[in-house]
Order: C-alpha cells, then structure tokens, then sequence
C-alpha cells in the first residue's frame, strides 16, 4: 500500500510541475506588441534597384504592409506594398528609374487591422521620413580591371623568369643562379 501511495505522490507532483511550467510558457496575447524591426537605408546607388526589407510583429497577421516612397520636396507620398519573404520579413525593390540623384525619403506603414496602424519611423514618420543619399558610382569603384591586368602581367612575368623562358637583369648586379 505505501508503494502505491509514494508512486501516487511521485506522479502527481510531476503533475503539477508539468501544468505549473505549461502555464507558465503560454505568454499571454499584449495589444502592445506590434512592432516593425528595420535597418534604415541610407545610400542608393543610382541606375541600380533598391531593396527596403523590415521584419514585422504583430498579434495577428498584418492585413497590409505598405512602403510609402517620395522624393525630397514632394508633398505626396507614392505607397508600394511590400510582399512577405521569409517568416515575417516583408520586402519591396524600388527600381532604378525611380530612383534620381536628388534622393528619396520614405517610411514604412503597417495595417494591423481596421483600428491599428504602426508606422517606422514610430513617431509622425510622414512629416519626418527617413531619408536616403543617392550616389553614383565612379569607374574605378565599379571596374578594377586594371588592379586585375596588372596582378596577372606580374604573375606571367613571375613564372617566365621562374623556369627561365625570360631572363630579367638584376639592377644589383649578379646572376640568378649566384
């Protein structure tokens, strides 16, 4: 009798911790937690597509993510809506006509539901966008050809004079076998 009572205790107590740690793990659902995590971008380089990502974190899934798009001085804003990647990742490419060298502000906007908007920047982000520098790319920053040419030139020459097909003179004097 007392096995089955010591038994009987040992499994109600695992019992309780069990239930005790699964009430424990359930979080409850917060109507604070909608949140957009980005990186803001802060250079484009003109002629190329631009790719604006952020994660978003809502309660439930998010009936629209929108990517609102302007140029410095413009009053309206263009909306994109970003398509979702992988997980909660959404994303939206801005192709390069559209992006001209006086730069380009813009803000992400989030519909949780019908009453719930969120925005990055989280505070008045359409009177205060984040803004992006556009720049162009210089030739020696898109082709190092001639770094690459001239590894190789040297490279040749090195193996030439290696197994003696060229003979280069010494400046020092001497000969190679010396």
């Amino acid at each position: 009798m007392k096995k089955k009572t010591i038994s009987l205790l040992i499994f109600s107590i695992m019992g309780i911790f069990i239930m005790f740690v699964g009430i424990i793990n359930i979080a409850p659902v917060n109507a604070d937690s909608n949140e957009i995590k980005h990186i803001p971008v802060k250079y484009a380089y003109s002629g190329y597509d631009l790719l604006i990502s952020c994660d978003v974190s809502c309660s439930n899934t998010p009936a629209a993510v929108l990517l609102m798009i302007r140029k410095p001085g413009v009053w309206q804003y263009n909306s994109t809506t970003m398509k979702l990647g992988f997980g909660n990742t959404y994303y939206a490419v801005i192709p390069s006509e559209n992006i001209s060298s006086s730069g380009l502000e813009y803000y992400i906007k989030v519909y949780v539901n019908v009453n719930v908007t969120i925005t990055y920047p989280t505070s008045n982000a359409s009177d205060n966008p984040l803004r992006i520098t556009v720049l162009t790319y210089t030739e020696s920053d898109v082709s190092p050809t001639a770094f690459y040419v001239g590894i190789i030139a040297i490279t040749i020459f090195a193996v030439l004079y290696a197994v003696d097909i060229i003979d280069i003179k010494n400046p020092w004097g001497g000969k190679k076998n010396e």
